[in-house]
């Protein structure tokens, strides 16, 4: 989870551990704000360091925060059924109207 930094006590910085900032691009998973790409420097940069993030370190943190990797899983499946559709300018309206539809079952 994020650490805590305070400095003179007017300051307060918030750290994110690396996979915990990598589980949250992944379930947001934002086309238009490169989630994908900033996810693939974290991993090289680390791997570069000789420090790799395992993937169960991943997915403990996206259980941690979200419990699952449901909406990952809801937007794999209808890329999977409706290949090309998602596009950068209606992912949200997408997303909205699975969970809707989802939610509604």
């Amino acid at each position: 989870m994020p650490a805590k930094i305070e400095f003179s006590n007017i300051l307060n910085i918030r750290i994110m551990n690396r996979e915990y900032l990598i589980a949250m691009k992944l379930k947001s998973f934002r086309y238009y704000k490169n989630d994908i790409s900033d996810i693939i420097e974290i991993l090289k940069e680390h791997q570069d360091r000789n420090d790799p993030i395992s993937l169960q370190e991943i997915c403990t943190a996206v259980e941690n925060l979200y419990g699952n990797w449901n909406s990952k899983e809801i937007m794999t499946s209808f890329d999977e059924k409706y290949p090309d559709i998602i596009q950068k300018d209606n992912i949200n309206d997408i997303i909205l109207s699975l969970k809707q539809k989802k939610n509604s079952k």
